[in-house]
């Protein structure tokens, strides 16, 4: 883990604020702390960015390729996940917002290995908490409990 330090003045920002978007984009970043200071007259950011670097990038999830569903879920089940996946991007457009915001491809692969769908269940795969259940958990159980019959009578459970 390393840490690197920004000032971005506030009258001036334009320079110091592309050095710090180059450096945040090209980087591995864990958190950022931000502060405002005064100091003479003078008024400006100071960012601390705590970054890990790409050394080992085998263990780093994001490093490696895609994965591919179709290879690693049964036919029944990456049928339902391509639902999933539409129902998602329908989602995403009418909130404006990237696909991944409203649920990531590992989120929708562990939707369709729960063998009872319901709210609870969503709650608990990693990533997908209380906002996203609230917002989207309707519209995945839709498709979940149609697929899976069985499964109608628990759906709206927490």
């Amino acid at each position: 883990m390393h840490y690197d330090f920004f000032c971005v003045p506030v009258d001036s920002p334009e320079e110091d604020s592309i050095k710090l978007n180059a450096f945040l984009s090209s980087h591995c970043i864990v958190h950022v702390e931000r502060q405002f200071y005064q100091r003479e007259g003078a008024a400006f950011w100071s960012f601390c960015v705590h970054w890990k670097s790409n050394e080992s990038p085998a263990n780093d999830r994001r490093i490696n390729s895609k994965v591919d569903y179709k290879k690693i879920l049964p036919a029944e089940q990456f049928d339902v996940y391509s639902l999933l996946r539409d129902r998602r991007k329908e989602l995403a457009e009418q909130d404006g917002i990237p696909v991944y915001a409203v649920a990531t491809n590992d989120q929708l692969a562990e939707m369709v290995k729960m063998e009872t769908p319901s709210l609870g269940s969503l709650g608990k795969i990693a990533g997908f908490g209380g906002v996203k259940i609230e917002r989207y958990g309707t519209a995945f159980l839709a498709i979940l409990t149609t697929q899976d019959p069985k499964s109608n009578a628990q759906a709206t459970e927490s």
